[in-house]
């Protein structure tokens, strides 16, 4: 039994690479610059390079890779997503009083 589960185990790590190379690609071939995008149509030029340089999609291709493996292989805290937690403070400031909990 020992055995089954070390053998899967070994055999997971490429099949983990293989999925992250896979998806990887995929996202970059999206079509169009993820940083024009996040900034939208009205962005300056130098505001898209500077979220380029920040996202580091100016470097090659290998090393965004590795910076995606690593980032994917940290562990990462878990917390609330940022837009959810402004979310929940603007409910609870426009909360009407007799909504709060206990009034």
């Amino acid at each position: 039994m020992g055995s089954f589960i070390l053998r899967r185990l070994v055999n997971l790590i490429p099949t983990l690479l293989v999925v992250g190379i896979i998806v990887f690609i995929i996202t970059r071939m999206i079509p169009g610059d993820p940083a024009s995008v996040m900034l939208g149509p009205q962005a300056s030029v130098e505001d898209v390079e500077n979220l380029r340089e920040e996202l580091g999609l100016n470097k090659s291709m290998p090393s965004q890779f590795i910076s995606y493996v690593a980032r994917r292989a940290r562990p990462r805290p878990r917390a609330a997503a940022p837009a959810t937690a402004a979310r929940t403070r603007r409910a609870r400031r426009t909360r009407p009083p007799s909504a709060a909990p206990g009034g």
